[in-house]
């Protein structure tokens, strides 16, 4: 038993995407809105974001803590739910909508134990430090957004 125990710890320990949670006051559509995307675009974008993120963590079955669900995943205990599943679905499924805005699927800590993906929104034409994160995997009941100059992440092009 105490070998499951230790077999547990080291996974949960050496699951991939890190979690890093600071405080978000503003709604999504007025992020948007501010990076250059009209109205009706900024409202749509937040309305599939948020609807989508909700259907990704039904269908990946993750209603637990999201480095919890990674070890099932690490596990083979569940099919999908890692941070870049999370990433490259919502990019797929948000890329009919966004038409004013330039969306980039990003990672941070690239290569290492605590590499995490998401995506971003930014400017027609600006750098990824101009933009927002999007990021479904982070929260373990809802999108996840920041200003990427705000997030503790340091993110680059994937």
């Amino acid at each position: 038993m105490s070998q499951r125990l230790l077999l547990l710890f080291l996974a949960l320990l050496f699951t991939s995407c890190s979690l890093k949670e600071p405080k978000v006051t503003v709604s999504l559509s007025s992020y948007l809105e501010n990076l250059g995307a009209p109205k009706n675009e900024a409202l749509l974008i937040q309305k599939e974001a948020i609807e989508q993120t909700l259907k990704l963590k039904k269908s990946y079955g993750s209603s637990f803590n999201p480095r919890f669900h990674n070890l099932l995943v690490n596990l083979n205990l569940s099919k999908r739910g890692l941070c870049w599943h999370y990433a490259h679905d919502l990019y797929g499924h948000l890329s009919s909508f966004v038409n004013e805005l330039d969306m980039i699927i990003v990672v941070a800590n690239k290569d290492s134990l605590l590499e995490h993906s998401a995506v971003v929104l930014t400017c027609k034409g600006c750098d990824i430090e101009e933009g927002m994160v999007l990021d479904a995997w982070r929260d373990k009941k809802k999108l996840f957004y920041i200003l990427t100059k705000e997030d503790s992440y340091k993110w680059s092009k994937r």
